[in-house]
């Protein structure tokens, strides 16, 4: 990841630092992608100092509080998820692969952990609730967020008509959506590097009036000055593109919440859904196999 860049921002000052400065400085050295998820007090429990500590950090390294030092750290890794190649680079350089995998499934777990912690239940609540409100809702993810945009649209149209996915797979905008205004909703996911066509979309709708829920990784990314709501995820792994796995997971408790606040008029949507899906014969129906027979002896 970005821990080198971060290293050397910190450089000789971790030296000056009293003891638990160090630590603190040393842990965001070691781990720079967690101030982009973590609050304040999940990042110094983590690190096992007292949330202060980092407030002195930003202090000591002239800063002229933690939010400052914290926009800094993201401005310097933002920049390496632009190097896909430098990390594929690096991860067939890794001796004995047989780690990999294990430290795939490690890492998804830190991300889904990470990313609970980030996002109160709160801010999903309200997020649910601005949706539910809306006239109409656009749905938009490009590049690699689109099959997740696609789920999402596919599974909340099973209680949900008046839903509208904003681009093609080809990654073209949708003529539709020119027309989102005042009491309509968008959801609307990037992550770094940030996909331009998003990011103006975002900004097009909240111009129009439409409340924004915006899928991301940082609190400082670009969709963050057009968004109602922000819900944030931990994208690291070992491998050279990032995860997805911890936004899914945020679109999924997303549709869950939709679901269980819809009540009787949701319920008979999906349950009229998966009565013509059934009628089509959409999906294949498991065959009937006789029990084994057991040979006695």
């Amino acid at each position: 990841m970005a821990a080198t860049h971060i290293q050397d921002f910190f450089g000789e000052a971790i030296d000056r630092l009293s003891p638990q400065l160090r630590r603190a400085a040393r842990f965001l050295s070691r781990q720079p992608d967690l101030v982009a998820v973590f609050s304040l007090r999940d990042l110094a429990k983590s690190a096992g100092v007292a949330p202060a500590s980092f407030v002195r950090l930003a202090h000591a390294l002239g800063f002229p509080g933690y939010p400052d030092l914290r926009r800094e750290i993201i401005r310097r890794i933002l920049p390496d998820a632009l190097t896909y190649a430098a990390k594929a680079e690096k991860l067939q350089k890794v001796g004995d692969a047989s780690g990999l995998y294990e430290q795939v499934f490690a890492a998804q777990i830190a991300n889904l952990n990470a990313t609970q912690r980030a996002n109160a239940a709160d801010v999903l609540r309200a997020s649910a609730e601005t949706l539910e409100r809306a006239r109409r809702v656009w749905i938009l993810g490009l590049r690699s967020l689109y099959p997740l945009a696609f789920y999402l649209h596919y599974v909340w149209g099973f209680f949900r008509r008046d839903l509208f996915l904003a681009a093609s797979p080809s990654g073209t905008l949708d003529n539709a959506l020119f027309a989102i205004d005042r009491g309509d909703a968008m959801v609307v996911m990037t992550m770094a590097p940030y996909t331009r066509d998003v990011v103006a979309a975002a900004e097009m709708a909240a111009r129009a009036g439409a409340k924004v829920i915006a899928i991301t990784d940082s609190d400082l990314s670009p969709l963050a000055p057009h968004a109602d709501h922000m819900l944030v995820a931990a994208t690291d792994t070992p491998s050279f593109f990032h995860s997805l796995i911890a936004a899914n997971a945020l679109v999924e408790a997303l549709v869950a919440l939709l679901a269980n606040r819809g009540g009787a008029k949701a319920l008979s949507a999906i349950r009229r859904t998966q009565d013509r899906l059934q009628a089509m014969h959409t999906y294949l129906e498991p065959p009937v196999r006789k029990p084994a027979v057991r040979k006695t002896v």
